[in-house]
């Protein structure tokens, strides 16, 4: 058997153009060296979120670098600070393992940058010289981010270099999604005494929210205001953008070679290796178009849409399917329906080995040491239902192959447990497609594990009706379950009886400024952070939309001031940690008593109320205003 060098490389949203361009770059380039490549990818979501860190974050433990030869990481592809601290843990573990990181250096890697502030001093030197601009305004990314930092410091220091000022409001962090583009428009115009000749955006999703913005309210682009991206995505190119082009697909390529060559002669003299950038220009600044250049991306975006709505058909009758099936034989004659159809290079879905007989919350956060394939189609062949030791990740790569691989791993994870995980081809990311299929394929086999428990059935969904789907939290009818006895045993005991009640502040502002489905995951995140009061025996509760309750029999006698306290923190703990479109939080009011013979439990939960909105008051009398939408107040 050929002894193949084996890479492993760490990120989030490999189905993105960036990513996807990056892995395509270390495929070539390991296949080239006759090596296997193995990415590990957490599903990040464009809003900057993985659908539950607690299953998403999984994946990276099956890459046990001791295993590998060697890894690239891109970290500023990781969303959450969660996923990248394992991340660094895991290099950490291994200090002997070379590794090459893109974009973001950790430890003694040796990094693949570009040189972006070359291609932006030209940029606003263009603009400055070329089409006059005389006064700027910035969208950065994240302040937090080394790329969003270094690309705005450029802009600022050829502004200071020709003696223009740029005001503080003249700055808005975008969070790299084009809603935070439309926000950064909304508020140039209200906070600026005009718009500035030129928007210089961190990235081409947020140029496109503010231009967006802007046309709506009667500007024109190019005439009134020029504005400029970053990334060249297809989309930019294809519709005029100006934009600076990173050479990511050569960074894979060059990424992966240099870690090959570590690997066989040691480690290179230098550090750092960065790669040119080069300015697109195009309508936005004024320039002419390169139609020929935009037309090939026009054809290319067309040729990927073909793609996704053949994958959404062929997703969509494979869950049909599936809702079916109800053993573990045709669960795997599906599977192998759907990769015939899909027809990829290499399809493998790897499971808990016990998935049909568990109840989906009993599936752990981890992976077991043993996993099932229950499907497996390489190169037109199925491949045989078979159990593997986890640590070996794939049947398949113990097998004899006259060709290297170069395979993604992406979680099949359900409410924060994994079933398992799923692998692909690199050729075989579609990008708008591969989020829904994963999360479809997680949630079609949790549905058939549920049907096979046929004996915890009943409690599942039992469990289902006194839980709310949206936060995970108990809801009014668990509430009306679990808590009458409670408050008549404080009554029996003696024992104190807590309520404590919360309440979101401006969850208006969060729908308004960036949609429901933003509101819906900053309810999620107060959901979370309330979690923090179970520990002193109290069961948390979502009432409806941004309220929230949670009461019980303590366990420790603890004082109003204290839950309080505990709660506030949380949520000032998760604004901290994982940083999200804007901090949130809530007003909150507590009673704590032992009940009385005559009392009842609702005239707890309206003193509490009392005490909630007493404080929510005397917050908006201390402001004299509403709060603002990024301002994390106690």
């Amino acid at each position: 058997m050929i002894k193949r060098k084996r890479i492993a490389a760490l990120m989030a949203g490999v189905d993105r153009e960036y990513q996807h361009a990056l892995t395509m770059g270390m495929a070539r380039a390991t296949r080239a060296a006759n090596a296997d490549l193995c990415v590990f990818n957490c599903q990040g979501q464009p809003d900057g979120f993985v659908r539950d860190d607690r299953g998403e974050r999984a994946i990276f433990d099956l890459a046990r670098l001791a295993d590998f030869d060697g890894a690239v990481v891109l970290l500023a592809t990781i969303p959450t600070k969660v996923c990248r601290d394992q991340i660094r843990r895991l290099i950490d573990d291994y200090p002997e393992v070379p590794i090459v990181t893109i974009d973001v250096r950790y430890g003694n890697s040796v990094q693949v940058g570009f040189d972006d502030a070359i291609s932006v001093r030209e940029l606003m030197e263009h603009l400055l010289d070329e089409h006059g601009a005389k006064s700027f305004a910035l969208v950065t990314g994240p302040q937090e981010t080394w790329v969003a930092n270094a690309r705005m410091d450029s802009c600022r220091q050829v502004l200071s270099e020709r003696g223009i000022d740029l005001p503080p409001e003249a700055v808005y962090d975008g969070r790299w999604v084009r809603e935070g583009g439309v926000h950064a428009a909304e508020q140039f115009m209200a906070r600026l005494e005009k718009i500035p000749d030129a928007i210089v955006c961190g990235n081409d999703d947020m140029a496109f929210g503010v231009i967006s913005e802007l046309r709506k309210a009667g500007y024109r682009i190019p005439e009134d205001v020029l504005v400029t991206g970053f990334d060249a995505r297809s989309e930019a190119v294809g519709r005029g953008l100006t934009t600076i082009r990173r050479p990511v697909l050569e960074a894979g390529v060059l990424a992966a070679e240099t870690l090959l060559k570590w690997i066989d002669e040691g480690r290179p003299a230098e550090d750092v290796v960065t790669l040119r950038t080069e300015i697109i220009y195009g309508d936005s600044c004024g320039c002419p178009h390169p139609m020929e250049r935009a037309q090939s991306c026009v054809r290319l975006l067309s040729e990927q849409q073909r793609l996704t709505e053949k994958c959404l058909r062929q997703t969509t009758d494979f869950v049909t399917a599936l809702a079916t099936v109800s053993t573990l034989r045709g669960v795997a004659d599906e599977l192998n329906a759907f990769a015939r159809a899909w027809n990829p290079r290499e399809m493998h879905v790897c499971v808990h080995p016990d998935f049909m007989n568990m109840e989906s919350e009993n599936f752990p956060e981890n992976y077991p040491e043993e996993s099932l394939l229950i499907s497996g189609w390489s190169h037109g062949e199925e491949q045989p239902v078979v159990r593997f030791a986890t640590r070996s990740l794939l049947p398949r790569l113990a097998q004899e192959r006259e060709e290297p691989v170069a395979l993604v791993f992406s979680p099949l994870s359900y409410m924060g447990g994994n079933l398992g995980y799923m692998v692909y081809d690199v050729e075989h990311v579609v990008s708008a497609v591969l989020p829904s299929l994963l999360l479809l394929m997680a949630t079609s086999l949790t549905n058939i594990s549920l049907r096979a428990a046929v004996q915890s059935y009943a409690n599942v969904m039992e469990r289902i009706s006194v839980h709310d789907p949206l936060t995970g939290l108990h809801n009014r009818r668990g509430m009306q379950q679990l808590m009458p006895p409670a408050f008549e045993r404080a009554k029996a005991e003696q024992l104190p009886f807590a309520v404590v009640v919360c309440d979101m502040d401006d969850l208006k502002g969060v729908n308004d400024n960036f949609g429901h489905l933003a509101g819906d995951q900053a309810i999620v995140r107060l959901g979370r952070a309330i979690r923090v009061l179970e520990k002193t025996g109290l069961t948390c509760v979502h009432i409806c939309g941004d309220e929230f309750l949670c009461l019980g029999v303590l366990n420790h006698r603890e004082t109003p001031e204290q839950l309080l306290e505990m709660l506030r923190q949380s949520v000032k703990d998760l604004n901290q940690t994982e940083p999200w479109l804007r901090d949130i939080s809530a007003s909150m009011g507590v009673h704590i008593a032992v009940p009385e013979v005559q009392q009842r439990m609702e005239d707890f939960i309206l003193l509490a109320d009392n005490s909630m909105y007493a404080e929510k008051h005397a917050h908006h009398r201390r402001l004299g205003q509403r709060p603002s939408p990024n301002a994390y107040t106690d």
